[in-house]
């Protein structure tokens, strides 16, 4: 699996990233925006592998009222980001070991699993949780193909079913929600234990 970092290094990734990845992401945007809906005035939003800051823009806008931080492994896509702005914050981090303390009501994870090895994603459910209020909701956005599938598509992304995704969750102490969905993808709302 080739690792995000060396990946998001291309250069002009972060353009042909928003060109690729735009009906996905539309999508994507109005389903996590619904599982977010009841978020109280003044939240705090962490938008973890936040890429070129599409989701994080529009959540901006949609939770005026909230503050939102971008993270991102990526420098050229945390770039195009913070040009084109949108009253974010953007830090360069890692998943595994997030550079931000919570507590956050909401973290926001748009197709980032597919960039995490099997080996890795214990991990980062651990710190998307550790930097999560109690109570706060977690929502995953991340491709879902028909099952059986291949555990990774094209050496690059890794696939997790809905079931795994459930065991990694609770192992960090969230609890499932719901789930929904959509073309070739999956939303998936947690909540922190108290």
């Amino acid at each position: 699996m080739i690792p995000a970092r060396t990946l998001f290094a291309i250069p002009g990734l972060p353009l042909a990233y928003d060109l690729a990845a735009w009906p996905f992401v539309t999508m994507a945007k109005l389903e996590i925006a619904t599982g977010l809906q009841t978020l109280p005035t003044g939240s705090r939003i962490l938008d973890v592998g936040v890429g070129t800051g599409v989701v994080a823009r529009y959540l901006a806008k949609r939770f005026s009222e909230s503050a939102m931080t971008g993270v991102d492994i990526s420098s050229q896509m945390l770039a195009r980001a913070k040009a084109l702005d949108g009253g974010i914050e953007y830090i360069e981090g890692d998943a595994r070991q997030l550079p931000v303390d919570g507590p956050y009501d909401a973290v926001v994870a748009t197709y980032l699993l597919r960039h995490v090895p099997p080996e890795d994603a214990p991990q980062v459910f651990g710190e998307l949780a550790r930097v999560l209020a109690p109570g706060g909701r977690l929502v995953l956005v991340d491709l879902q193909l028909p099952r059986p599938g291949p555990r990774q598509l094209l050496g690059v992304w890794s696939l997790y079913s809905p079931e795994e995704l459930v065991e990694l969750a609770q192992a960090s102490s969230l609890s499932y929600q719901k789930s929904q969905y959509f073309p070739l993808s999956i939303l998936m709302v947690f909540q922190k234990r108290a």
